[in-house]
């Protein structure tokens, strides 16, 4: 019987608060991960059977991340979404959708990034694509990335290593990774979304390799999105936690209803 989030119990955390890193057991500390395996009466374990490995990366890192300014505080914001968290469904279709948010997500924060580094050349470049509708627009929007990648790179690698340039020399270095998986998934995101408007939700007509590059594509962007550096870091992790929240409740079926143009099988190949 499918669970619903009324079916867990967060009494059973009371008086817990989540910390940094993974535990071997409930004495020595839990974090975000840990407490749901409690909620679930599994084993003791940082990887929950119910909590897909896309979301189990995503929320590890927003657990360890250094803007917390308490235990308290991450055990305030993270344990309400628990019960949410073990009832989502994996599938082929919600896993582009996530895709997709975490993208809509690092594109604003990249524009942001790109700006404060001077980089104003290609932060236009990219917000001039507009909303990606369709495989050409998707194409638009990589090239524009990659643009930008090569515009971070020609400034990064001259660089010296002097301690006066050593702060802007990791910002630089983090936005052209950035850059690249943004080049990389965006495509990969586009291919998800016409596959899914040509064949549906048929598990049936899908590759194991098309299944892959979305899962690839998103564990690569939840490893560049904490490394930006922000002069408002609390203002970073209450993003974070909101775009947890998003990718929680994503439906595949938002797939079929956002608007998508030259809905061609043939423009699969083109991805």
């Amino acid at each position: 019987m499918t669970k619903t989030p009324d079916d867990f119990d967060l009494g059973l955390l009371d008086g817990r608060v989540f910390t940094h890193g993974t535990h071997t057991n409930p004495a020595e500390g839990m974090c975000a991960l840990e407490a749901a395996s409690i909620l679930l009466g599994e084993e003791f374990t940082d990887e929950p059977s119910v909590v897909p490995l896309t979301l189990v990366t995503y929320v590890s890192r927003l657990n360890d991340a250094e803007a917390w300014e308490s235990n308290e505080q991450r055990t305030a914001m993270l344990k309400p979404l628990l019960p949410r968290l073990l009832c989502v469904e994996s599938s082929y279709g919600w896993t582009v959708r996530c895709l997709g948010l975490h993208l809509a997500f690092l594109r604003g924060k990249f524009l942001a990034e790109l700006n404060s580094l001077g980089f104003t050349d290609a932060a236009t470049e990219i917000r001039d694509v507009g909303e990606v509708i369709d495989i050409p627009s998707a194409h638009r929007l990589s090239e524009a990335y990659k643009h930008a990648q090569y515009a971070v790179d020609r400034v990064y690698y001259p660089l010296s290593e002097t301690a006066a340039e050593q702060l802007a020399h990791e910002r630089i270095y983090r936005a052209g990774r950035l850059a690249r998986v943004l080049t990389d998934a965006v495509r990969v995101w586009a291919d998800g979304v016409t596959f899914t408007r040509v064949h549906g939700f048929d598990a049936s007509a899908m590759t194991h390799a098309r299944r892959t590059r979305v899962v690839d594509a998103i564990h690569a962007c939840n490893v560049v999105a904490p490394v930006l550096t922000s002069p408002e870091p609390m203002r970073e992790r209450d993003d974070a936690v909101a775009l947890l929240a998003q990718l929680i409740d994503a439906r595949p079926e938002d797939l079929l209803s956002q608007p998508w143009e030259s809905v061609n099988i043939d423009d699969l190949d083109n991805v």
